[in-house]
């Protein structure tokens, strides 16, 4: 008996920035021959949800120079790319923002200055404040992955809304529902649940990477003027999106991550932030999210080949909406079908 397998010129899994960043990046390419090429776009948002559906979405570079470290070149090279296309063709979803990285009395000055520079009195919501002031942009997440779905539906794609259980060397993927397809190259933009749906492959960054949660809240209505802006304590944010009146506060750093100089929850953030904003609604009045986002060992993302024909794209953590489109880029210069 021979089995049905529907056969594809390349599978992408995932729904997040990652896996539309390709398709982006595929569709603008003149390498390909667009009338000619299938592509199978597998994924199941109902019941795994981008990484980049649930995130305060700000882009910055935090006080981050190059020639410092590998991790620094890259956060560094990947903001100037997205920041020119957040200048242009995706400039209705990347607003720009002040962002203010907030000095207090408990802030390791040396730390501090070190990484941005002496902090300078600011005036904010009838607010004085010692803090370090940068510009960054604040991404419209929802509406971005909206519209890269909508402009990537241009390609010969077929949507398929399912669950990869098993991927085998030869490349056949099979499905929750039954299904098995397959194709020359497949690309897995899987995110935080790279590491449980991919258990058979041994691969060294995949093996040392893993997810992080955290959890934010949202308010809604909040009108506190045009403009977007960021304050930030350590590893978290209070956002103002002024496009939709809406007050983000949280942050995903574990307890136990080394690279955390601090933990707060979340109710302790909320009372730390509403000191500066009158008359912010009750915390149980606002939406409490929850959000994974994937950590690369060493902290470093990783976009390339983890078995014969088979590339995973992981790992890009807290710079999601730059790593995304700047590795696409580079890697889809070089890629085959």
């Amino acid at each position: 008996m021979i089995e049905d397998i529907e056969n594809y010129d390349l599978i992408i899994v995932g729904n997040g920035i990652c896996a539309q960043s390709i398709l982006f990046e595929i569709r603008k390419s003149p390498r390909f021959n667009l009338d000619t090429l299938k592509i199978a776009h597998v994924f199941n948002d109902k019941l795994l949800s981008p990484c980049s559906e649930n995130t305060t979405s700000v882009v910055s570079l935090s006080g981050v120079s190059k020639g410092v470290s590998p991790l620094g070149d890259l956060i560094y090279d990947s903001y100037d790319y997205t920041a020119q296309l957040a200048r242009l063709e995706l400039s209705d979803y990347f607003h720009s923002a002040s962002q203010y990285h907030i000095f207090e009395d408990d802030t390791n000055s040396d730390q501090f200055n070190k990484r941005y520079d002496l902090p300078r009195k600011h005036q904010l919501l009838e607010r004085e404040f010692l803090a370090h002031k940068d510009e960054c942009f604040v991404v419209d997440n929802t509406s971005l992955l909206k519209y890269l779905e909508e402009l990537n539906s241009s390609l010969n794609l077929n949507k398929i809304q399912d669950t990869l259980v098993h991927i085998d060397d030869s490349r056949v993927i099979h499905l929750a529902s039954g299904k098995k397809i397959s194709a020359k190259k497949v690309i897995l933009a899987m995110g935080a649940y790279s590491n449980h749906f991919l258990p058979s492959i041994e691969h060294a960054h995949l093996s040392y990477s893993k997810k992080v949660p955290g959890d934010y809240v949202s308010f809604t209505n909040l009108d506190l003027g045009k403009e977007c802006f960021v304050l930030t304590k350590g590893h978290y944010n209070l956002v103002y999106r002024s496009f939709s009146k809406e007050v983000l506060i949280g942050g995903t750093t574990l307890k136990n991550d080394l690279s955390a100089t601090e933990f707060m929850p979340l109710d302790e953030l909320y009372q730390y932030f509403s000191k500066f904003i009158d008359d912010i609604p009750k915390l149980m009045s606002g939406e409490i999210r929850k959000g994974l986002r994937h950590k690369g060992r060493k902290r470093m993302p990783f976009l390339g080949e983890i078995s014969s024909g088979i590339y995973s794209f992981h790992g890009v953590y807290k710079n999601g909406f730059t790593f995304s489109f700047y590795m696409a880029n580079q890697f889809i210069r070089d890629f085959e079908l």
